[in-house]
């Protein structure tokens, strides 16, 4: 377990272990602060954020999950949604030569980004 000094909210504990909640997370770090709900952040092999959790008013989890295409970008992320439910995606396609996404698709939606 690590203690970090935060200046405006006070010391936050961070512990890592080697928890899995599938194959795609090896690693998750675990951060505890007085007055704040528990929050967990699981990491790839590549050390990528996949999914984070934090834990709600009456002990449920509330999760918040993203995934990577093959170039490592950012591909998908869904909208926060309580443990053993289903997640609602926002997915990302057609990235232009800065690796910016062109179009954003929801499950009502889509929009196409134009950059200048």
């Amino acid at each position: 377990m690590t203690q970090q000094q935060e200046p405006a909210t006070g010391t936050r504990y961070v512990t890592l272990d080697e928890a899995r909640y599938d194959g795609n997370a090896p690693s998750s770090a675990v951060m505890q602060q007085k007055g704040m709900p528990e929050q967990r952040v699981y990491l790839d092999m590549l050390g990528r954020e996949v999914r984070t959790s934090v834990q709600g008013f009456s002990g449920e989890w509330i999760n918040r999950d993203k995934g990577y295409d093959d170039l490592g970008r950012l591909s998908r992320e869904s909208l926060p949604y309580a443990e053993g439910g289903s997640p609602s995606w926002t997915e990302y396609q057609a990235y232009d030569e800065l690796n910016r996404p062109g179009e954003k698709t929801t499950h009502d939606s889509r929009l196409s980004i134009q950059y200048s």
